[in-house]
């Protein structure tokens, strides 16, 4: 018997400037990045169709660029952008069986990424 999940996410806008993004987070300028791993990601931030995965591998990449208030006080910081990425349930395996990505109604990208 076969078992799917599916996981969905979408870029989101927060006024006018700051838009989330898919993609491969990187370690360099990347805040709070998961203990999992990124490697099964394409560099659209999505893990292929038949590609197996397990606990805690990251099958969504998104990062949201930080704004300068984050930062501390007057210091640049070397972290531009920070994680919001989806990862596995820790507890499951298996095979990406289906991605789909498309646009929502206000134009941003949304994906559903479908484990079997």
């Amino acid at each position: 018997s076969l078992f799917f999940r599916s996981y969905r996410d979408e870029e989101k806008k927060m006024g006018t400037l700051v838009k989330e993004d898919f993609g491969r987070p990187n370690r360099e300028n990347t805040m709070g990045m998961r203990h999992g791993s990124y490697d099964k990601l394409d560099d659209d931030g999505l893990a292929p169709p038949g590609t197996r995965v397990s606990g805690e591998d990251v099958i969504i990449g998104k990062t949201t660029p930080i704004g300068q208030d984050e930062t501390q006080q007057g210091q640049t910081s070397r972290y531009t952008r920070r994680d919001h990425s989806t990862s596995l349930r820790h507890s499951e395996s298996g095979m990406v069986d289906q991605v789909l990505l498309t646009t929502n109604a206000d134009g941003l990208r949304f994906v559903k990424v479908r484990m079997r």
